[in-house]
């Protein structure tokens, strides 16, 4: 019969009543019971042990405590009230008290099958994996049946690595528990981390079905991503979001798939809101400075990566920071940096890589220097010596400086052609053109004939055509391209010179981790060839992909070059952001990766801009 429904006399009778009621919900009525069986019989040890379990449902976690401590003192020996004055101080983050109540517990009655659990529990989120495992064994030892014991070993085996042994006890768990969701999430998870992402995306797919839940879709999205279905995993992102809007790992995770797929300010915000809802994590901060490394902040990059250092020092982190210090000229902090990731993860080969550019790097800037100095103290007394000071100037960023040395050997020599080109490509740098165009002309006239002062010379004349609105002629008549040694780069478009110097110098930036090996053909006959042309017009076939350099890509932002495959699927094409075409081109050239694989990596504009690091 049920006790809700007998008026109850005694204490008894009403922590019975009370039970019933806390087990309905009916959470304010059970403590009402609950007090008035305490009211009748003050040492009653079973009323403080359910009262407390209904405070803590109420959320009184105090009031729990100290009914469950009254309930330890009045039976000292009853092991159930030491289980829950466990679980309640474990979740009030007093590991080392919950570990003592369920030693207790065990100790009172070793065939406690609960208590090996729970103490499992507490001894895994402690770190004890071995410690956690036995009192999972036992637990399934004392009650075969055990699923969430089952469940709760897989998720020790799977941090472990044994990840076979993990899916067998999931395996164990769902057969005797088919419906429980959680069950097959982990199972899920282990099978990400085994990289059976088809098994893994199976699992995910069955417990959304049965319970979904804002960690299974974002555990799915991970999987998705994995198998390059970012549409996919971005919707997963998106529902874990909607099912949980506090969840930082789901904004930090969306804003990757963002980064690819729209850019940086759409990354950018949902770095920010998972920064927000959980300012000590170490990884949202990495992932935030490397969206603003990859979109040129450098100081923010920088901030991002120091905080992430601070919070907790990793490998990945000190990696990136050295990327960003190697870009704003810190060598010496690039080093170090790149140590630091060598020493905590010695066998990643990219950290190497890293520090061996950083160590060229430095060799080359002590070699300028070197050059420099040598040429400072030659005396400036002929032009030959003033021509060598203006070089070293140069290298140093002293543009003024170089001109003026050039000058200087101009007028001991007025004959000296190469002062004269050297001067013009300085003035060509700082736009003064017209006086750039006659120091070419004059170089060119006096000899030597130096290409690079013919082919700047061109460019001049280009501008101030442009400037003075005339528009330079097209020779359109269809010729092959002449072979080239490294990858094809073609401009197609001649309406922008600045903006095809500019391009040019994003593409050849030495500063840059790794450099594209392309050769620039700029040649007016092939103004307006498009994809589907170019892979008639190539000389040669030991080239598998080429770039073209239309008006597109001079003029959009972040100069998205088009990648055109000339082999596999000849005239197929998608475009590379310039600051990125050293990732096409190093890898296709090579064949280490396929064209499929950076075409599938698209943002939604058709535009490559990069595989980021998580």
């Amino acid at each position: 019969m049920d006790p809700s429904a007998q008026p109850p006399e005694t204490a008894e009778a009403f922590n019975n009543r009370g039970d019933v009621r806390r087990k309905q919900g009916d959470l304010d009525g059970a403590l009402a019971d609950f007090d008035k069986a305490l009211e009748l019989k003050p040492d009653l040890h079973p009323a403080y042990n359910n009262r407390a379990l209904a405070k803590q449902s109420k959320g009184d976690l105090n009031g729990a405590l100290a009914d469950l401590n009254k309930a330890v003192e009045l039976k000292p020996d009853a092991p159930v009230p030491y289980i829950n004055r466990g679980v309640l101080k474990q979740s009030l983050g007093d590991s080392a008290g919950a570990l003592a109540d369920f030693d207790h517990a065990i100790q009172f009655k070793p065939d406690f099958t609960e208590a090996y659990n729970v103490r499992g529990e507490a001894r895994r989120k402690a770190g004890n994996v071995d410690g956690a495992i036995a009192d999972f064994s036992k637990a399934i030892e004392l009650k075969p049946d055990f699923a969430a014991a089952y469940n709760n070993r897989a998720l020790v085996k799977s941090r472990k690595g044994d990840f076979v042994g993990a899916l067998s006890d999931y395996d164990k768990a769902i057969s005797l528990k088919p419906d429980n969701a959680t069950f097959y999430t982990n199972r899920g998870d282990a099978k990400r981390n085994a990289k059976d992402l088809d098994g893994a995306l199976a699992d995910f797919d069955r417990a959304i079905q049965i319970k979904p839940d804002a960690g299974t879709y974002s555990l799915r999205g991970q999987v998705k991503s994995a198998k390059k279905d970012l549409d996919g995993a971005l919707n997963d992102y998106d529902k874990s979001i909607e099912l949980k809007p506090d969840f930082a790992a789901a904004y930090n995770n969306r804003a990757l798939i963002k980064l690819s797929r729209y850019g940086f300010s759409d990354a950018l915000s949902d770095c920010d809101k998972a920064i927000s809802l959980k300012p000590d994590n170490a990884t949202f901060y990495v992932n935030r400075g490397d969206v603003k490394r990859n979109s040129q902040d450098f100081d923010g990059a920088l901030a991002d990566f120091n905080r992430a250092i601070e919070l907790k020092p990793s490998a990945g982190a000190y990696s990136l920071r050295g990327l960003v210090k190697y870009v704003k000229k810190d060598l010496d902090g690039a080093l170090s940096d790149h140590d630091k990731s060598i020493e905590l993860k010695p066998n990643i080969d990219v950290y190497k890589t890293r520090r061996s550019h950083v160590i060229k790097a430095q060799k080359d800037q002590a070699r300028l220097k070197e050059e420099y100095d040598r040429a400072m103290l030659l005396p400036a007394n002929s032009a030959v010596n003033c021509n060598k000071r203006g070089r070293a100037k140069h290298t140093q960023k002293d543009l003024d400086g170089a001109v003026a040395e050039y000058s200087r050997a101009i007028e001991l020599d007025p004959n000296f052609g190469e002062a004269y080109g050297n001067r013009g490509l300085i003035r060509w740098v700082k736009k003064d053109l017209e006086n750039a165009l006659a120091d070419l002309d004059k170089a060119l006239k006096l000899g030597p004939s130096d290409p690079t002062f013919k082919e700047v010379r061109g460019f001049v004349k280009r501008q101030l055509k442009e400037l003075k609105g005339a528009s330079p002629k097209k020779d359109t008549k269809a010729k092959k391209i002449p072979a080239t040694e490294n990858t094809l780069a073609l401009r197609t478009d001649f309406s922008n010179d600045a903006a095809w110097e500019k391009l040019r110098a994003i593409i050849e930036d030495l500063d840059q981790e790794f450099q594209a090996s392309v050769d620039f053909v700029s040649d007016a006959r092939f103004a307006g060839v498009t994809a589907k042309k170019l892979p008639s017009l190539v000389s040669d076939d030991s080239h598998s992909v080429a770039f073209i350099i239309d008006q597109k890509a001079l003029e959009d932002a972040g100069h998205p070059v088009l990648v055109v495959d000339l082999q596999d699927e000849p005239g197929r094409t998608f475009r590379v952001i310039a600051s990125e075409l050293w990732s096409v081109e190093n890898n296709l050239s090579i064949a280490n990766m396929g064209f499929d694989e950076f075409a599938d990596a698209v943002g939604k504009d058709g535009v490559f801009r990069g595989f980021k690091e998580k």
